[in-house]
């Protein structure tokens, strides 16, 4: 798209579409090395969603208007993907290498969740992607049903020096949002807790983002994934089946209270303190914006999520990877984050 009106041909201005064929679900867009890097849900063999494997599409631009077409970034190409690249988030690691983490659908159709990580880092267009020989890193765990378990979040790092993200699952009929710790990118912990747990109305969320908000007036910078502290509010969003609306909780960062370490699906967790996670909880209230039609809602999955969101205890549940178990931890995990720019 490069901006100029294409009246009659159901072709956007502004509003960036693909030579042809399916679209949905932007998925991590980036900024890195100068350039503005758009992924997206993409079938590469026909117009509609439910035919052909799902890829990521991959386009750049250097002014958000003038957009240049790459090859896909991910394909269904291996068995812990073969039935398709579905959505999931973009993290710039300390370091400077990106992440992608993204939904495979294994041979089995069985959901899981895989890394790929950007083969040269300098390359201002990332034209390579390597997926880890150790995929899945997080295999379904046993509790979830319905194969209901997608859509990693952006990662964030706590005061730990762990990066966590945030999936969506089934846990046993209810919607819940699971968080995984990891010091590597590759072997990551279920923490004993999710984030939130919705009502059993509400077996299966969708497209969760997890951001800081400052609450300072007049304030115009965003803030980086791993914000915490005064002044500041979390935000949950996610999409809700059946139904498909959006609602949005919030949360603050208050000191942890025992209530909320029994009330997991009552409590927000955040924080760390020390060498080891501490609990931060307040109850959401829920607000359930306008029902839309389209799947998540017409929003972008742009993952710009939470500060320091971690749970207070060892995790109950280990999710064994063909990675293994959390490592020691490595020199992507050693810096401060960067948040990929929207």
């Amino acid at each position: 798209m490069n901006g100029v009106e294409h009246p009659g041909n159901g072709r956007t201005a502004y509003h960036f579409q693909p030579a042809k064929y399916w679209q949905n679900d932007p998925n991590g867009p980036m900024y890195h090395n100068g350039m503005y890097h758009f992924f997206y849900q993409y079938n590469p063999h026909g117009p509609t969603w439910d035919v052909g494997k799902l890829s990521w599409g991959h386009s750049v631009s250097g002014d958000l208007v003038h957009w240049a077409a790459l090859d896909n970034a991910l394909d269904p190409t291996d068995p812990f993907d073969a039935n398709g690249c579905w959505s999931g988030s973009a993290t710039v690691l300390p370091g400077g290498r990106p992440a992608i983490l993204y939904t495979g659908i294994d041979a089995d159709k069985v959901q899981v969740q895989n890394v790929a990580f950007a083969k040269d880092p300098s390359d201002p267009l990332l034209r390579e992607w390597e997926k880890a020989s150790c995929n899945p890193v997080i295999p379904i765990p046993a509790d979830v049903t319905g194969n209901n378990f997608r859509d990693p979040t952006e990662a964030w790092r706590g005061r730990d020096g762990l990066s966590r993200v945030g999936v969506v699952a089934e846990v046993n009929g209810v919607g819940s949002l699971l968080v995984y710790r990891s010091a590597d990118f590759l072997r990551w912990e279920r923490n004993a807790a999710p984030l939130h747990a919705s009502s059993r109305d509400v077996p299966v969320l969708e497209c969760p983002d997890l951001f800081p908000v400052t609450l300072e007036p007049g304030a115009t910078e965003g803030l980086e994934t791993s914000a915490n502290g005064a002044g500041l509010r979390h935000v949950l969003n996610s999409a809700t089946w059946p139904g498909r609306t959006t609602t949005w909780w919030g949360g603050t960062t208050t000191r942890p209270t025992p209530s909320c370490r029994r009330s997991p699906s009552a409590a927000w967790t955040a924080g760390s303190g020390g060498g080891s996670t501490t609990a931060t909880c307040t109850r959401p209230s829920p607000s359930t914006t306008r029902a839309r039609s389209g799947a998540c809602c017409g929003r972008g999955w742009t993952r710009p999520t939470a500060a320091a969101w971690a749970e207070a205890g060892p995790a109950s549940r280990r999710s064994r990877g063909r990675c293994g178990w959390t490592g020691t931890g490595s020199g992507w995990c050693s810096g401060p984050w960067r948040r990929s720019r929207r």
